[in-house]
């Protein structure tokens, strides 16, 4: 396991949050570690958008995603 100095990566996106086309809020962290997340919503969703709002990992890192996949159940 690599080892780094700190005791949260810097560059990992910690608060996030994903709405739907009309605002809903459908999924938050303000606490998230993993540099990959799934996210399974408690109910089906119909819209045909998804908003990401990421908080900026530190003053010296920009928020970034890498990729994003969707999949109905």
């Amino acid at each position: 396991m690599y080892r780094h100095p700190h005791r949260i990566m810097p560059t990992c996106v910690r608060r996030y949050r994903i709405t739907d086309a009309a605002g809903k809020l459908l999924a938050q962290s303000d606490d998230n570690h993993q540099t990959r997340i799934t996210v399974r919503f408690p109910q089906q969703v119909v819209t045909d958008r998804l908003h990401l709002t990421l908080d900026h990992p530190s003053d010296n890192v920009p928020a970034a995603i890498f990729e994003v996949r969707c999949y109905s159940t």
